[in-house]
C-alpha cells in the first residue's frame, strides 16, 4: 500500500474529522514550514512565512483549505453539545492550570539555575506590534493571534500532525506535537531576537500542547480545543494589555 494511502488511514480512524490524503500532505507541510520558516528565510518555500504577514495569508489559506474539517467539528459539537460544552469548559480550565503550574516552574528554575528572566516572548511580541500598526493592521494582528491563529493550529497540530502519528506511537505523537508547538512558540525570541532565556516559557507551550491534545483524544473532535484555545488567547492578550 502507498505511503501516502497508510497516512490517510491513520488520520481518519475515530475521529469526527476526516482528512483526505490531499490534505493531510499540504497540513504537514505547511505546518513544518510554519514552525520553521523563520530559522530558514534564505530558501525559496521557507519565504512565504518568514514574516508575519505572510503567516497571516498562509494561515488564511490553509483555514479555507480545511474548512470542510472545520464544518465537521462543529457540527459533531452541536449534536452533543451538552457534553462537549463540559469538555470545553474544562479544557479551557485545564489551559489555565497548566499554565499558573508552569509559572511556578519557571520561577523556580529561573532562581535555581539564576538564569535570566525572558526579555522577549511571544504574547510581548504581539502587544509591541500592537502598539506600532495602524488600525487595521492591529485588528488583523488580534484576529490571527485570537480566532484564526487557533483555529490553524487545532486543525494542524491536533487534526493533521497528531493523528498521523498517533497509529505509530501514542506517546511519540503526543511529545513530538507538543515539542514542535513549544518550538514554533518560542523561535522568534530565541533564534530572531537572540534572547536564549526565552527557552525556558518552552514548558509553558509544551503543557499547553498535551492538555489540548490530551482532551482531542478524549472527544475525538478539534471544536473543543479550538473554543478553549481561542479563549484562552483572547484572555492572554486582555491582559496584557492591561499590563
Amino acid at each position: 500500500m502507498p505511503f501516502c494511502n497508510i497516512i490517510w488511514l491513520m488520520v481518519n480512524k475515530n475521529y469526527f474529522e476526516a482528512f483526505t490524503r490531499r490534505q493531510t500532505a499540504i497540513g504537514l507541510a505547511v505546518l513544518m514550514m510554519y514552525s520553521t520558516g523563520y530559522l530558514t528565510p534564505w530558501l525559496p518555500f521557507m519565504r512565504v512565512v518568514a514574516n508575519r504577514w505572510s503567516t497571516f495569508a498562509v494561515i488564511v489559506v490553509t483555514i479555507a483549505l480545511l474548512s470542510p474539517q472545520l464544518i465537521q467539528a462543529f457540527r459533531a459539537f452541536r449534536k452533543d453539545n451538552s457534553r462537549l460544552i463540559l469538555w470545553t469548559f474544562g479544557t479551557f480550565v485545564a489551559l489555565f492550570v497548566a499554565a499558573i503550574l508552569w509559572s511556578v516552574v519557571q520561577s523556580v528554575l529561573i532562581q535555581t539555575f539564576d538564569i535570566p528572566y525572558p526579555a522577549h516572548s511571544n504574547t510581548a511580541n504581539i502587544m509591541v506590534e500592537l502598539r506600532t500598526l495602524p488600525v487595521l493592521g492591529s485588528i488583523l494582528l488580534l484576529l490571527g493571534s485570537t480566532i484564526l491563529g487557533p483555529i490553524f493550529e487545532e486543525l494542524t497540530y491536533r487534526g493533521i500532525l497528531f493523528r498521523s502519528l498517533e497509529r505509530l506511537s501514542g506517546i511519540l505523537a503526543h511529545i513530538f506535537t507538543a515539542a514542535l508547538f513549544g518550538f514554533q512558540h518560542v523561535v522568534v525570541p530565541v533564534f530572531i531576537q537572540h534572547d536564549s532565556s526565552a527557552w525556558v516559557a518552552i514548558g509553558n507551550y509544551v503543557f499547553f500542547s498535551l492538555a489540548l491534545t490530551f482532551i482531542y483524544t478524549r472527544t475525538r473532535t478539534l471544536a473543543p480545543g479550538i473554543i478553549a484555545h481561542s479563549l484562552f488567547n483572547c484572555i492572554g492578550v486582555l491582559i496584557s494589555t492591561r499590563q
